[in-house]
């Protein structure tokens, strides 16, 4: 027997869909994905406004360099009437199809934003905060890299996101936990975020 899917779990089913337009595997329901007048803020592209714009960056980003798969993890969910809002860290791989021993490893955070419209909950702002990235970093020519090796220092790129102002976490819950796990779920995303992002973290 399957049970009509909460808001959280529509949430989390948009999280899956906006990765899978992200790594070009399913960039064909923008309209039924993105707001009308979405924003984009990320380290690695710049920004971003309108759904056109959004869904033709995100679709075009990595499919030409044949990302496998984009996958999340300790997602973060937030509810308070209409609106939503999840976090999650992502994981993703590059492959060159003309080099296979060519391929980049990538990862950071990312924050979604909904609102919700006849029960869908439709994107309309993203921040992405790409942390890291190991292997052939000539796959990713036209990104900006984030720092390696070493700490943020004054005169680096700003964070995309900051924990005091853009963290699930932060934000009120107001209908509630779906189950006795998202409490706990919720630490160990939040204690890794505020050391990526301060300035002073080890």
């Amino acid at each position: 027997m399957q049970y009509p899917k909460t808001p959280r779990g529509h949430l989390q089913d948009t999280l899956t869909a906006f990765l899978d337009h992200w790594s070009g595997e399913k960039a064909d329901h923008a309209d039924m994905l993105f707001a009308d007048a979405v924003q984009f803020h990320s380290s690695h592209r710049g920004n971003a406004y309108g759904r056109e714009a959004v869904a033709t960056l995100l679709a075009t980003d990595l499919h030409h360099r044949c990302v496998t798969h984009i996958t999340a993890s300790n997602e973060v969910v937030r509810l308070s009437g209409r609106q939503g809002m999840i976090g999650a860290y992502f994981f993703g791989e590059l492959r060159d199809p003309g080099a296979p021993t060519k391929n980049g490893l990538f990862g950071g955070l990312l924050v979604l934003k909904t609102c919700m419209r006849d029960d869908v909950p439709f994107v309309h702002d993203i921040r992405i905060q790409m942390n890291w990235v190991q292997g052939d970093t000539g796959l990713l020519a036209d990104w900006a890299l984030p720092v390696r090796d070493r700490t943020w220092k004054p005169g680096d790129r700003a964070a995309t996101i900051v924990s005091e102002l853009d963290a699930p976490w932060q934000q009120p819950d107001s209908d509630g936990a779906d189950d006795d796990e998202s409490p706990l779920a919720d630490v160990s995303p939040a204690v890794c975020h505020c050391r990526q992002d301060s300035p002073s973290s080890p």
